[in-house]
C-alpha cells in the first residue's frame, strides 16, 4: 500500500515539475525586449511634443512682435539689445514683456540659440534667442529673428533636428543668421 501511495506522488510530482531555467530565461528575455521597446517609444513621443511645444512657443513670440509693431513700428526691443539675447531677457516696448513667460521646454537651458554669423553655431538644446535678422543690429519690431532649436523632428513636416529661426513676418526657415 505505501509503494502504491508513492507511485501515485510520484507521478503527480510529474505535472507540477514547474518551469526549467530555459523557459524563465526566455520570458524575462521578451519581457525586456518589450520594455525596451516602450522605454524608446516614451522618450521619442516626449522630444516630439517638445518640438511641437517649441514651434507653438516660437509662433507666439513672433505674434507678440508683430502685433506690437502695429502699436510701436520700428521700435527697437529693449532689454535684448545684444546679438542672440535670450527672449526672456527682453523687456519692451509694450507687449513684449509677454517673453518672461515663455522658455524652451527643456528645464534649466540658459544657452542662447546662435547662428553661423556668431561663429558658434548651437548644436544641442538651447533657450530662445532674439536678434536682428543680419544679427548686428538691435533687434526691432520690424527687423528680427527668433532662433530656436528643434531636437528630433520627425513627425513636423519639414523639420529636421537643427537650428531655425523665425524671422519678420512670421516666416520659418533653416539655421540662423
Amino acid at each position: 500500500m505505501i509503494f502504491h501511495i508513492r507511485k501515485n506522488i510520484n507521478r503527480y510530482y510529474k505535472f507540477l515539475t514547474g518551469f526549467t531555467k530555459i523557459e524563465i530565461a526566455v520570458v524575462l528575455g521578451v519581457i525586456f525586449l518589450l520594455l525596451f521597446f516602450v522605454v524608446i517609444a516614451i522618450q521619442t513621443s516626449r522630444a516630439e511634443a517638445r518640438d511641437m511645444q517649441r514651434l507653438s512657443d516660437v509662433r507666439q513670440l513672433s505674434m507678440i512682435v508683430e502685433a506690437q509693431y502695429i502699436d510701436t513700428p520700428n521700435e527697437p526691443l529693449s532689454g535684448c539689445e545684444a546679438p542672440y539675447s535670450l527672449s526672456s531677457a527682453c523687456t519692451g516696448p509694450g507687449k513684449i514683456q509677454q517673453f518672461k513667460k515663455i522658455q524652451d521646454p527643456v528645464s534649466g537651458n540658459n544657452q542662447p540659440c546662435q547662428g553661423a554669423a556668431s561663429g558658434f553655431l548651437s548644436q544641442n538644446f538651447c533657450a530662445y534667442s532674439v536678434s536682428s535678422l543680419d544679427a548686428k543690429t538691435q533687434a526691432a519690431t520690424n527687423n528680427y529673428q527668433i532662433c530656436f532649436f528643434i531636437e528630433r523632428g520627425g513627425i513636423i513636416k519639414g523639420f529636421a533636428k537643427g537650428i531655425y529661426h523665425i524671422e519678420t513676418g512670421g516666416l520659418l526657415k533653416a539655421g540662423c543668421n
